[in-house]
């Protein structure tokens, strides 16, 4: 009984984030950390590696030694060498009904989560982009699986349905009908290191009334793609913790426009996370700073901000540059660098399914 209630919690774990790969993982480096901080891992003392291996489909593991050094490794190797296709399991959340059908739309791409359904204008890329709350560049397309085109989506589900919910029902989705098969893997990519700048950081306490309270899963106002061009996009009011990115038609440092990141109570996972996507380059803290900030940083896009629109040719607009910027109003610096950043390798896809 002991041994069944612990699978059956398991079964919850996996099925709430709909991640076993990510879920055995936590286990095999927890077990692996018993050395140094001993932690219980199983009520009855049974085998991590069992509950792992079974997690990722793979026969026991009873015989082998469950215990010491060598256990350890073997347990996070078979933990890290799994792909992804043994995360897709049956257990994650499906939509209750889903319409796929061809978009020849012009307009700007979307993926909106709303209340009990899920709407989209998007390319394959685009969805994997949000199914799998990755940016551009983490979807690695080696052998051309992603064709061209874009897809309106119409999927309801039900009325309890977060927005973390509603994008794990649209990786059953991009499974189901587009046949898409995935292998996560991690690669040492071209990166920046976020550092102080030599004058020190110049990041403005956060005021009080500086923004509003927003839900744990409410959406981003920019989640990926290209960001929208003026008048498109209504501009949100600013929510505690998120860095809202529109733009501007003049602004002080701007007086030709550009685009402003405004945030209050902003904390540097979250900053780190919209320099990625305007970098399309994975950004790594080296800051030290732990607290949170007030945000308004005023920019010009160029060839520094590939996922953002340029300038029309010839404009000359007058500003200083994302790196400029960060420099002379934040006293941040970005350096180039190399880090390991996990990617999402696309092993097949297929036009999606008729509805």
């Amino acid at each position: 009984m002991r041994a069944e209630r612990e699978l059956c919690c398991d079964d919850i774990a996996v099925s709430v984030t709909g991640e076993a790969v990510l879920y055995a993982r936590a286990l095999a480096e927890f077990d692996s950390a018993r050395s140094i901080q001993p932690a219980v891992m199983a009520a009855n003392r049974g085998s991590v590696a069992d509950r792992i291996a079974r997690l990722l489909g793979r026969p026991s593991t009873s015989r082998r030694p469950s215990c010491g050094p060598g256990a350890a490794a073997t347990l996070i190797l078979l933990a890290i060498g799994a792909c992804a296709v043994f995360a897709q399991s049956n257990v994650r959340p499906q939509f209750e009904v889903a319409s796929v059908k061809p978009s020849f739309s012009r307009s700007i791409q979307n993926v909106r989560p709303l209340p009990g359904r899920l709407t989209a204008d998007a390319s394959l890329q685009l969805l994997i982009q949000y199914a799998y709350g990755v940016q551009p560049f983490q979807v690695v397309d080696a052998a051309g699986w992603l064709q061209p085109g874009r897809y309106e989506i119409d999927a309801k589900a039900d009325g309890n349905s977060n927005r973390n919910r509603m994008f794990l029902m649209l990786r059953s989705l991009l499974e189901d009908r587009f046949q898409l098969k995935i292998c996560r893997e991690t690669s040492d990519l071209p990166a920046y290191a976020l550092v102080a700048a030599k004058g020190g950081l110049k990041l403005p306490p956060p005021k009080e009334s500086g923004c509003i309270d927003s839900p744990a899963d409410a959406a981003p106002e920019w989640a990926g793609g290209r960001m929208a061009p003026p008048g498109e996009a209504p501009l949100a009011q600013t929510l505690c913790g998120s860095a809202g990115l529109t733009l501007v038609p003049t602004a002080p440092l701007l007086p030709g426009g550009g685009a402003q990141m405004q945030g209050g109570k902003i904390a540097i996972p979250e900053f780190v996370r919209r320099l990625s996507l305007m970098l399309d380059r994975s950004v790594i803290d080296k800051t030290g700073f732990t607290g949170l900030f007030d945000l308004q940083l005023d920019f010009v896009a160029d060839e520094t901000t590939p996922a953002m629109p340029p300038p029309p040719p010839g404009s000359d607009m007058p500003g200083p540059s994302l790196p400029q910027a960060l420099r002379q109003q934040l006293g941040l610096q970005l350096e180039s660098t190399k880090g390991p950043v996990e990617v999402i390798v696309v092993d097949h896809a297929a036009r999606p399914s008729g509805n």
